[in-house]
C-alpha cells in the first residue's frame, strides 16, 4: 500500500503546480475511483481558487485534475463546481506553491492523508487538519 500512497501523492503533486490562482470564491469538488497498483482508491478532493482566475482556465485545471485516473485505466471523476468547497474536509492544503489555491481533501486513509500533508509542505503550501 505504501507504493499506492506515494504514487497517488505524486499525481496530487503535479496536479497541485498546475494550477494557478487565488484562494476565495470558486471551487470544484472531484470525487471518483481507481485501482492502483492493485489497490482500490476512493476519492474526494476539492480546489478553491478566487474569481481573479479566469473561469475558463479554472474549469480546464479541474478537469485534467479529474481526468487523472483515465491514464491509470480508470473512469474520469465527476466534477461539481460551486462557491466554496464542501465543509468538514480531513485535511486542507493551504496557499500550494504560494499562488493562493487551496486544496481540500475527503475520504482519505490516515495513510493517504499523511503522504499528502507530506506533499503539501513540499509544495509550499501550509497544511491544517
Amino acid at each position: 500500500m505504501n507504493g499506492v500512497v506515494r504514487f497517488v501523492s505524486v499525481i496530487s503533486a503535479t496536479m497541485l503546480c498546475a494550477s494557478v490562482a487565488h484562494g476565495g470564491s470558486q471551487a470544484c469538488t472531484m470525487e471518483g475511483e481507481m485501482t492502483v497498483m492493485g489497490q482500490h482508491i476512493e476519492a474526494k478532493d476539492c480546489v478553491q481558487a478566487s474569481d481573479k482566475q479566469p473561469v475558463a482556465k479554472f474549469r480546464s485545471s479541474c478537469e485534467a485534475y479529474a481526468n487523472m485516473p483515465v491514464a491509470l485505466g480508470g473512469e474520469a471523476g465527476r466534477i461539481t463546481y460551486s462557491q466554496t468547497c464542501p465543509e468538514n474536509p480531513q485535511g486542507t492544503c493551504l496557499n500550494v506553491n504560494g499562488q493562493g489555491v487551496d486544496f481540500y481533501y475527503y475520504k482519505r486513509t490516515a495513510e493517504l492523508l499523511d503522504s499528502t500533508r507530506k506533499g503539501c509542505a513540499l509544495s509550499g503550501g501550509t497544511w491544517k487538519e
